[in-house]
């Protein structure tokens, strides 16, 4: 099984998975159409289905045109109600809870927590192969813990609080939105304090996602994680963006 970091910010979110049949999904939808196009080199064949935290547009942007290109979209029934496309033959419920069998692989979405009505988390497993991933972003904390063992974690890691609040301090970010960060997305150490948690005897690499470039010390948070769990671990950022 292979993940992809396609787009991995607050402006939007595009990830891939792959099995090693080639068959594919994909996770969060945040994007413009033509951004996935050209991210899948205009290949929309082998897609078993997409897959959407929750509605907001960094994360669900797209929903129309991949209903409208034949794939079936999973996503909370608040989703599909609040963009007001409920009745789409596309639209698949997805409910806490739920495990959605296709033919490469098996996805189970559990809830987050997070400020828009049932938001969640998923995990993958790759049938041929039995490979599990964990994904989860836009939450705050992450009360479940699951014991598979996880070749490949997905997760958020929003900001630094030591780093928010200098920012805040110097003005340099609106209060407002900095104690939004605060309760709804993951702060390093709490991201860092989950991994530690989770069975990593298999797991070949940890991809940091949702990270923000001036909150967050992006370079320094991926060497503390990957020096102590001994995982490669994966942003989209470059030094260039990263805070110093």
């Amino acid at each position: 099984m292979k993940a992809i970091q396609h787009y991995s910010s607050s402006t939007g979110n595009f990830y891939e998975v792959v099995a090693n049949n080639g068959e594919r999904i994909l996770l969060e939808i945040g994007v413009s159409w033509k951004k996935i196009n050209q991210a899948l080199n205009f290949d929309l064949s082998n897609i078993e289905g997409a897959f959407a935290s929750h509605f907001h547009d960094d994360h669900f942007k797209a929903h129309k045109d991949v209903m409208r290109a034949g794939i079936d979209l999973y996503a909370s029934p608040e989703a599909f109600e609040a963009k007001g496309v409920e009745k789409e033959h596309r639209a698949k419920i997805l409910t806490d809870k739920t495990l959605v069998i296709l033919d490469s692989f098996q996805v189970y979405c559990f809830g987050v927590e997070h400020d828009c009505p049932n938001t969640f988390g998923f995990v993958v497993r790759e049938n041929d192969t039995g490979e599990y991933l964990f994904f989860a972003t836009d939450t705050a904390f992450i009360e479940l813990l699951f014991m598979y063992p996880f070749s490949i974690v997905m997760i958020e890691c929003s900001y630094d609080k030591e780093i928010l609040k200098k920012h805040v301090a110097e003005d340099t970010i609106n209060e407002q939105l900095a104690s939004r960060l605060l309760d709804t997305h993951m702060e390093f150490q709490t991201t860092f304090n989950y991994l530690k948690k989770l069975d990593l005897s298999k797991c070949h690499e940890i991809h940091l996602i949702h990270c923000s470039a001036t909150n967050l010390n992006i370079r320094k948070a991926q060497r503390e994680i990957s020096n102590e769990l001994f995982i490669d671990v994966i942003t989209r950022y470059t030094e260039k963006e990263a805070v110093k």
